[in-house]
């Protein structure tokens, strides 16, 4: 009995000598790192020869045109101060991803749905829909912002360049990020009896190959391509979830998945049968047709939500991400 004990002591002594060994060697393998030395400036008037966008004061910014069919892109409206940087070290992004739908809105609908989202300090708001209803909401948001091809991109960090499809971003320091749009008109149907023409049309769209064509023209590591879409995806078509839904694929989101590109909602809830993340309502067709796709980047969190004055009015919910930029 004695012996026995002997040896329990014994490997209990080592057991805990092994415990601490580990624990020291884990924290002697962390490093932090050495922030010493000076920081990169990333402030505007110092990378403008690096294909940088310097923020003027506010006579020097011109208005959006009165006649929108002659704007080209990228159209830069930003009369307010340059913005800042966030913080270096695990740096999170927001983006509110707002379809404002192609139907054309009022002043006063639009001035409605923007103070709906007032509570929401996002670091990008991202317009959808007509191009009409992107310029009347980014006049009335009291942001700075640039309208792409796809549409308009509110933002409170600083804006570098653009190729009129997508935008790059500074923001924190060494930290960058791409981000483009697309807005295509969205004729969902409204009674499951429409549903064998709609998935029909959709297929010879063409609007996959566009969507490549933005996809392909972005070059930054860090990209995130927000698509207010035409079509549904095919992540979210199982035999479990909606009565007139069936194992179906579709083109775009298709495309994006095998280019490498991650679906945001899909990668931050459990599935389609219990989080379906629905942005557009039809009479008794609900679907998620807005998208937020990311590349080297981690999304963290996301909402689809309802918003006065635009779900009430239209069957449009916004949609908000976290997302983590390394």
């Amino acid at each position: 009995m004695k012996r026995i004990l002997t040896v329990l002591s014994i490997a209990l002594i080592m057991l805990s000598s092994c415990i601490s060994y580990t624990v020291e060697m884990g924290y002697s393998r962390i490093s932090l790192p050495d922030e010493s030395g000076p920081k990169k400036e990333t402030r505007y008037r110092l990378i403008q020869e690096g294909g940088g966008y310097a923020l003027g004061s506010p006579d020097e910014m011109q208005p959006y045109p009165e006649d929108l069919s002659g704007m080209t892109y990228p159209y830069l409206y930003a009369p307010y101060p340059t913005c800042s940087l966030k913080d270096s070290g695990i740096t999170e992004i927001s983006i509110l991803t707002v379809p404002l739908g192609h139907e054309e809105l009022t002043d006063e609908e639009t001035a409605a749905i923007l103070s709906s989202l007032s509570d929401i300090d996002a670091d990008f708001i991202v317009i959808t829909g007509s191009l009409e209803n992107q310029v009347t909401a980014a006049e009335k948001a009291g942001k700075n912002a640039v309208t792409l091809e796809g549409g308009t991109v509110l933002f409170s960090l600083e804006y570098v360049s653009s190729n009129g499809k997508s935008a790059i971003f500074n923001v924190a320091e060494g930290k960058d990020a791409e981000i483009a749009v697309l807005s295509f008109d969205n004729e969902m149907p409204s009674s499951p009896a429409d549903i064998p023409q709609w998935t029909a049309e959709i297929e010879k769209s063409g609007n996959a190959a566009r969507t490549k064509m933005t996809a392909d023209s972005m070059t930054d590591p860090e990209s995130i391509l927000i698509i207010s879409s035409s079509e549904p995806s095919t992540l979210d078509w199982t035999m479990l979830t909606l009565r007139y839904r069936g194992e179906k694929s579709f083109p775009i989101s298709d495309m994006m998945l095998s280019s490498g590109w991650t679906d945001a909602y899909r990668a931050t809830h459990f599935s389609p049968e219990t989080d379906a993340g629905i942005t557009r309502v039809n009479g008794s067709i609900h679907e998620r047709m807005d998208f937020i796709y990311t590349k080297g980047v981690m999304p963290s969190w996301t909402i689809a939500f309802p918003v006065k004055g635009l779900t009430d009015t239209k069957g449009i919910s916004a949609l908000l991400a976290d997302i983590i930029i390394p």
